[in-house]
């Protein structure tokens, strides 16, 4: 009778304490997911240690191809010394400008960084950092055309254009033009121009001249007329996830170093030859 008494006494202490266990990890767990809160955009950058970046890639100065078949140019540049500043690395992925803003918005990328110049209809759907860099639409010819007075005077011409891009917005805005017809790149809206299918390239001042100086159809080409400064349209930002405040701050922080520690001069004159006052 005793021993029939001790094993249910032992039965039991093994099924309470089996329920206290269990009550624990229960309890524990229940701690844990009422305590978790949603990651902001900062943090899952700085979990996973690197800042993922949305390029073309085909953009010189900006973003291109370097003579080691290497990611290179202002943005990359850029793009890689604002990781730094943030404690991670830069990750790049490139594709058509057309889709990386749309990109951006479906998580796809943390950022991006291709040029991308502030409008109206690009910040209903994205945030800004600070400007670090500016820019002037310039009318690009074949050399030997007819001249012009800037991107304004375009009237009965056809018009080349970098789909998606400010300029093609400009020269819509502008209008009067005989025809406009859009590129993934300036290197297949110069073809055309150096070809005579196009009269006139509209793109930024910045990117003309470093096409003009390192492109082999550099010679053949030229920039007609003064630049056209658009205000706020002219200011180059790095494009990120509508709110996003703590990583805005984070990429501003170390934008504003960069500027103070000379770094940003520095690279201005390496792919521009000018520094950028903003």
């Amino acid at each position: 009778m005793k021993s029939k008494i001790n094993r249910f006494v032992k039965a039991g202490m093994f099924v309470a304490g089996t329920v206290l266990i269990l009550s624990a990890c229960s309890g524990n767990n229940a701690a844990k997911n009422t305590s978790s809160e949603p990651q902001n955009s900062l943090d899952v950058v700085k979990d996973k240690g690197e800042l993922v970046i949305a390029t073309t890639g085909d953009y010189r100065p900006f973003s291109y191809l370097g003579d080691d078949n290497q990611l290179t140019g202002y943005d990359v540049e850029w793009g890689k010394a604002i990781a730094k500043e943030m404690g991670v690395k830069a990750k790049f992925e490139t594709g058509e400008f057309t889709g990386l803003i749309p990109g951006l918005t479906q998580g796809k990328f943390d950022v991006v960084m291709s040029s991308v110049h502030i409008n109206e209809e690009r910040k209903k759907s994205v945030d800004f950092s600070d400007a670090y860099a500016l820019d002037g639409a310039v009318a690009l010819v074949k050399k030997g055309a007819k001249s012009l007075s800037g991107p304004k005077d375009i009237k009965g011409l056809t018009v080349g254009v970098n789909s998606g891009s400010n300029w093609e917005k400009l020269v819509q805005s502008i209008g009067g033009y005989k025809e406009m017809k859009t590129y993934p790149g300036p290197n297949e809206s110069i073809a055309d121009l150096v070809n005579e299918r196009i009269d006139v390239v509209v793109m930024g001042q910045a990117a003309a001249a470093s096409y003009i100086k390192n492109s082999p159809d550099g010679n053949k080409i030229e920039i007609s007329g003064s630049p056209l400064e658009q205000g706020e349209e002219s200011i180059i930002s790095v494009a990120i996830k509508k709110d996003s405040p703590e990583l805005v701050d984070a990429i501003n922080k170390a934008i504003d170093k960069l500027k103070k520690d000379g770094e940003s001069d520095k690279l201005a004159q390496k792919y521009f030859g000018i520094t950028f006052n903003k």
